[in-house]
């Protein structure tokens, strides 16, 4: 509702801006023209002109900054209204990837998936995170995503130095 209101308060001041214009049309043949009196309108817009700033003339600074703040209005209202949306968006993005990641460490115990799974959830894991910091840096609250990233990385280390412990522990047991 804000950003409709600082349109229409942009539509307003740009109005009030351009002043006021005859415009000239040709109809074509066989239509019929209807010709509203300008005079009407002009005169509601230079009193409103008067009765906002006081005169009749505005100068060019004066336009550039009614401008300049109308747009700035416009800008901020836009920013505010996707923000959230797309912080939380990422939020549950980063969630959905935590969850895959934990559940392609459990692929492990497939053959011939697993070292394929094992590295996807590294990198599930290493998206997670970062979709969850980018959340959270776009205002969102979620964290769950953040940290299921961060739980996917831990599991996977521990799980690749009990491997690399599993292997020594082989390789000394041969007697090498």
């Amino acid at each position: 509702m804000p950003t409709i209101r600082t349109l229409l308060a942009g539509i307003l001041f740009l109005s009030m801006i351009a002043g006021t214009s005859t415009v000239v049309a040709h109809p074509p043949a066989g239509t019929l023209a209807v010709v509203v009196p300008s005079s009407k309108q002009g005169d509601a817009l230079r009193s409103l002109r008067e009765k906002t700033f006081g005169r009749k003339d505005i100068g060019f600074l004066q336009r550039t900054k009614i401008t300049m703040n109308v747009l700035r209005h416009l800008r901020n209202g836009w920013l505010k209204a996707e923000d959230p949306s797309e912080g939380d968006r990422l939020a549950k993005s980063s969630r959905t990837l935590g969850i895959i990641g934990i559940s392609c460490l459990g692929g492990i115990i497939i053959p011939y998936v697993g070292s394929a799974a094992f590295l996807a959830a590294l990198v599930l894991g290493i998206i997670a995170i970062v979709q969850g910091r980018s959340a959270r840096r776009l205002g969102s609250k979620m964290k769950t995503g953040e940290k299921l990233g961060y739980i996917t990385i831990g599991l996977w280390g521990l799980l690749l130095l009990l491997a690399v412990a599993a292997l020594y522990l082989l390789v000394v047991a041969w007697g090498g």
